[in-house]
């Protein structure tokens, strides 16, 4: 009996410190943006796959459709991303190639539970319940709504919706049926989109309802740990620091797809002001205003923050976290 009063008195805490949240100190070092090297599909780590002949026998049966999904929360870049992979002549996007939230595939008008909406899925929710797990998401209506404005014709076939990147299994069991189901997974380093995040909703006051700073990382480990074969990471970072090396990749991993557009000028851009192409907004702006060190203060359990620990040695992401002494 008294060991097992012993073997109380040892365990309890141990249960307890772990699923109680603390405050932690999260420190991005880098000499930039916080880069080891570029990931790709090739040599990526979860999926343990040699290239192309493993897993991708995407390379050997191109002829078959191909659905490319941008999984990305806000402030990842999937504007920036869906803008230039929508430029490719051998990509068909369902909406216009411009950045913002008009990208969406949610906002395509459609007809559901008897009822129009011009403005698509996205004007049935609130932001908040956009961004709910349980969220009830009518596949069929939009499977069909995407089919109506991509061109079919085109090899591959892209869509960018933010809130997708809760339900990739569902994207993958409505549409394997006709084709073949690819991610971009979109990741910027957390102390740089923990802080941004931050920054521009104080600004108008409001409250993201999406995962931010750390935790992010850990839920794209997870897609990661799930569809992993796949999956390519691109990282915010790598399209302004290593875009000549990101597009081989790209092109390596899904023939028709590169980064050639990122000279482009877009026709729509919400910051800076002025119209500029990917490429000058990385030189201007991103890359001169990236810290080469950067903290972000948190809450989570121990058990999350040893996953977060090996996210950032997954994705390339260099930082230390301390626990904060009361």
């Amino acid at each position: 009996l008294m060991q097992f009063f012993h073997y109380i008195i040892i365990i309890l805490p141990l249960i307890y410190t772990s699923h109680t949240e603390n405050k932690y100190k999260m420190i991005c070092q880098s000499s930039g943006p916080g880069i080891k090297t570029v990931i790709d599909s090739c040599s990526n780590p979860w999926a343990s796959i040699d290239c192309p002949e493993k897993h991708f026998e995407i390379r050997k049966h191109f002829a078959e459709r191909i659905y490319l999904f941008l999984l990305g929360y806000p402030f990842t870049g999937t504007s920036a991303v869906y803008f230039v992979l929508a430029n490719n002549s051998e990509v068909s996007s369902p909406t216009a190639c411009i950045l913002g939230g008009e990208k969406e595939g949610w906002r395509i008008p459609i007809e559901w539970n008897g009822k129009s909406y011009p403005r698509g899925f996205v004007s049935t929710k609130t932001e908040k319940e956009r961004w709910q797990r349980d969220l009830e998401v009518p596949w069929n209506t939009l499977k069909n709504a995407y089919h109506s404005h991509w061109n079919l014709s085109s090899k591959i076939l892209i869509e960018c919706s933010p809130p997708e990147i809760l339900h990739t299994q569902e994207l993958i069991d409505n549409f394997s049926p006709t084709g073949n189901v690819r991610f971009i997974l979109l990741t910027r380093s957390p102390c740089n989109i923990g802080n941004t995040t931050i920054h521009k909703l104080a600004a108008n006051q409001e409250q993201p309802y999406w995962p931010t700073g750390p935790i992010t990382v850990r839920e794209q480990h997870h897609i990661l740990q799930q569809h992993g074969d796949r999956t390519f990471v691109l990282r915010y970072e790598d399209i302004c620091s290593n875009a000549t090396y990101v597009s081989i990749a790209l092109e390596k991993w899904l023939p028709g797809l590169s980064l050639k557009a990122i000279n482009y000028d877009p026709p729509i851009v919400s910051y800076p002001k002025k119209s500029m192409s990917i490429a000058k907004f990385c030189q201007q702006v991103a890359l001169p205003s990236w810290p080469s060190e950067n903290t972000l203060y948190f809450n989570a359990t121990e058990d999350h923050v040893q996953d977060i620990r090996n996210a950032l040695t997954v994705i390339g992401y260099e930082g230390t976290i301390e626990r904060q002494l009361e």
